[in-house]
């Protein structure tokens, strides 16, 4: 009887790594974004009467409750 629960857990976690690898880890890429602060959320029908500005992984878009845009 214990052989079989490890085999059949055994399984179970090849199979879920199996499902991990196909849906979550997936091969890098670079960011590649722009953005736009405004000081109040923005229609999406209305994004492109906005100024947008390239920003990369990491950098801050805007100082704390600020909206932004992406693109």
């Amino acid at each position: 009887m214990h052989k079989e629960k490890i085999i059949h857990y055994k399984q179970r976690a090849e199979l879920l790594l199996k499902l991990l690898r196909r849906d979550y880890l997936v091969k890098k890429m670079a960011l590649d974004a722009e953005f736009s602060v405004t000081e109040e959320p923005v229609k999406f029908a209305d994004k492109d009467g906005y100024d947008y500005n390239p920003i990369r992984e990491g950098e801050s878009w805007g100082m704390n409750c600020s909206a932004a845009g992406f693109m």
